[in-house]
């Protein structure tokens, strides 16, 4: 039996068709000679024999698979992307394994799932990635994830949260959606449900020092919005915000630095493109620090348009420190008619600069800006012309450098240096207790987040 299934193996002239040489023959029959006496004779040596070669052939293969280079799995994965997307997929969970903190091969594998219809597990690998680093652009294929896997509620909440991306692209996307899902509702049923994502939360406090007035400023705003599933473009919320100095004082002549005011208020807000919003609120102020010369509560309306634009740098997850110098740019304007002022307000800020470093989750970022700031004297809800003169400090043009740290891109906490130079533009309305000019360095700590 053995010998003929090893002379077959080896060659014989009619499996071959050669005829073998003499001293090949000879060799043959002694190694025949060899394999029966251990095949034939000791069956349990036969046994042996396969096992050590299945074993070692078994650790080679494997030693050889763990060696291959990540570049090369990932190389023989991206070509088998369109022809063959079942086997570039195991390629893929190859290379996580040799390194499961790579993001984009984990951010590859989810589109693979992708393309064979596996939404659960491209969901799975897009988590991760955004759990080493999160990013806007992933988060909104979450939500396209999401809503393939019919988990509407989160994807549109999801939507909802990135109307607010400093990414306008993003944003124009998100909104879209939203528009998409609200169209879709009204033809499918004639009355509308609060959902999760219909509500959003926003929390931004501004705290700050300036050598100009040598006093520490607080700003805090809590809104509350509820976005109308009718018209997406449109919100209303409840605003309480808070507005105070270490300096101001009260008294016969006082002397005031802020506002130094509670506000509580509605509002509605209309969104009718992306960066521009228009919102018309209605409140109350109550003073802080005792004022003779105001009302302790005071109605407060307001209407006040905004238009942001901005170019923002983008961010990757890596331990190391990087330097990448990408540019960045923010416009913000905006006009305000307010009637606890009795005036008509307008601001606009240009900044420009780079991204210097990132390190892990922690970036820098500096820049120059331009602060400009005009009122009209005119109180717009009085039947009368308003003969309040221009604020002089409502009146300024201001030029300078900043540098702002991110600890973690994820906690929305900034922490910022600027020293700016600036004048009153009216010079005669400057009093002649101040200079038209003036040097003001500034540190905030900044705290912006929306829920």
């Amino acid at each position: 039996m053995y010998n003929a299934r090893v002379f077959s193996i080896l060659g014989n002239s009619k499996t071959t068709g050669l005829m073998p040489r003499l001293g090949d023959m000879i060799a043959l029959r002694s190694f025949k000679h060899i394999l029966d006496i251990l095949f034939c004779r000791k069956p349990i040596v036969f046994l042996a024999f396969n096992f050590f070669i299945i074993f070692f052939s078994g650790l080679s293969y494997g030693q050889t698979q763990k060696d291959e280079p990540v570049a090369i799995v990932l190389s023989r994965a991206y070509s088998m992307v369109r022809t063959n997307p079942s086997d570039a997929a195991k390629l893929f969970e190859h290379a996580i394994e040799l390194d499961p903190s790579n993001r984009e091969t984990r951010q590859a594998l989810g589109f693979v799932y992708i393309a064979l219809a596996d939404y659960e597990r491209a969901l799975q690998q897009f988590s991760a990635v955004q759990d080493i680093r999160r990013s806007d652009t992933l988060q909104l294929q979450i939500g396209y994830t999401l809503l393939a896997l019919y988990r509407t509620n989160e994807a549109y909440k999801i939507f909802h949260e990135l109307t607010g991306s400093l990414n306008p692209d993003i944003r124009e996307k998100a909104e879209k959606q939203l528009a998409y899902e609200s169209s879709a509702s009204q033809s499918s049923s004639s009355t509308q449900t609060v959902t999760p994502h219909d509500w959003l939360t926003r929390i931004y406090s501004a705290s700050y020092y300036d050598t100009r007035w040598e006093t520490s400023f607080f700003n805090l705003t809590a809104e509350e919005g509820y976005t109308l599933p009718s018209a997406r473009t449109v919100s209303l919320y409840g605003v309480l915000s808070l507005s105070a100095d270490t300096r101001s004082s009260a008294g016969l002549v006082p002397e005031i630095f802020s506002d130094n005011t509670l506000l509580m208020g509605v509002g509605i807000r209309v969104r009718p493109f992306p960066g521009f919003s228009l919102s018309a609120q209605q409140g109350v102020g109550f003073d802080l620090i005792g004022r003779k010369d105001i009302d302790f509560s005071r109605p407060d309306f307001r209407l006040v348009t905004v238009y942001g634009w901005g170019i923002y740098a983008p961010y990757t997850f890596h331990p190391e420190a990087r330097f990448p110098f990408f540019p960045t740019f923010d416009l913000y304007g905006s006009v305000g008619a307010y009637s606890r002022y009795k005036n008509t307000i307008g601001y606009l800020q240009i900044k420009g600069g780079v991204r210097v470093m990132e390190v892990s989750r922690t970036v820098l970022d500096i820049y120059a800006k331009a602060n400009f700031a005009r009122d009209a004297a005119i109180n717009l809800f009085e039947n009368e012309p308003s003969v309040k003169p221009k604020e002089y400090y409502n009146n300024l043009d201001e030029f300078g450098v900043g540098a702002r740290v991110t600890p973690n891109v994820d906690w929305g906490l900034y922490l910022v240096g600027e020293y700016l130079r600036g004048l009153y533009s009216i010079e005669a309305m400057v009093p002649s207790s101040r200079d038209r000019y003036y040097d003001s360095f500034r540190v905030y700590l900044i705290f912006d987040r929306t829920f």
